[in-house]
């Protein structure tokens, strides 16, 4: 069980308008290192992550809520 996920998005531009979103896996639950691995592999591939990735970075991390 990976519990109730969620997501929080920061999407900047810098000086030069470079566009930079700052992504953040959230689960209820405590994951191993295996699970988050898999759920980041998963966000790398959406559609709509490869279609961003063509003209901006996204980084992504993970975090769980207590």
């Amino acid at each position: 069980d990976i519990g109730e996920l969620s997501v929080e998005l920061d999407l900047q531009k810098d000086r030069d308008g470079t566009v930079h979103v700052d992504r953040i896996l959230i689960s209820s639950q405590r994951l191993t290192d295996e699970q988050w691995e898999g759920l980041l592999r998963i966000a790398s591939k959406t559609p709509v992550t490869k279609t961003l990735l063509s003209g901006m970075t996204i980084d992504t991390r993970h975090d769980h809520s207590d």
